[in-house]
Order: structure tokens, then C-alpha cells, then sequence
């Protein structure tokens, strides 16, 4: 019986942590930008927006790709 309680306790204590920890990830939305001066690079700052990456897009032709991101 103690075992049995035991182990309903481990398994909710387990449960709850989980749940508190996936609730407190933060959530966020993300924008790909193209082509990007400086003007735009501080307009999407001045919105919380954050660059994150700066990759290529393309197969024959390279495009810059700026990914920002902010939370929601």
C-alpha cells in the first residue's frame, strides 16, 4: 500500500514538473526578410524583433535570407 502510494506520488510530482516547464517556454513568432537595410533592420528592432540567422535561399540563384524572431 505505501509502495502503491509511493509511486502515485513519484508519477504526480513528475507530472506536475512537466506541465510548470512546458508552460513557462517561451513562445515565439518568426520573420524572414529578404533584402534588408539598415533603416529596416532598425524599424523591426524598435519591435522587439531580434536577427537570429542569415542564410541562402536557392538552388541556382543565392538570396540572402535575415530571420528575425520576437516572442509572442
Amino acid at each position: 500500500m505505501k509502495r502503491n502510494l509511493l509511486i502515485a506520488f513519484i508519477v504526480l510530482l513528475i507530472l506536475s514538473v512537466s506541465a510548470w516547464t512546458q508552460a513557462s517556454k517561451p513562445q515565439y513568432e518568426y520573420k524572414f526578410e529578404y533584402s534588408i537595410k539598415e533603416k529596416r533592420a532598425n524599424e523591426l528592432a524598435s519591435q522587439g524583433w531580434e536577427l537570429v540567422a542569415i542564410g541562402t535561399e536557392g538552388v541556382t540563384v543565392n538570396v540572402m535570407v535575415f530571420v528575425f524572431r520576437r516572442e509572442k
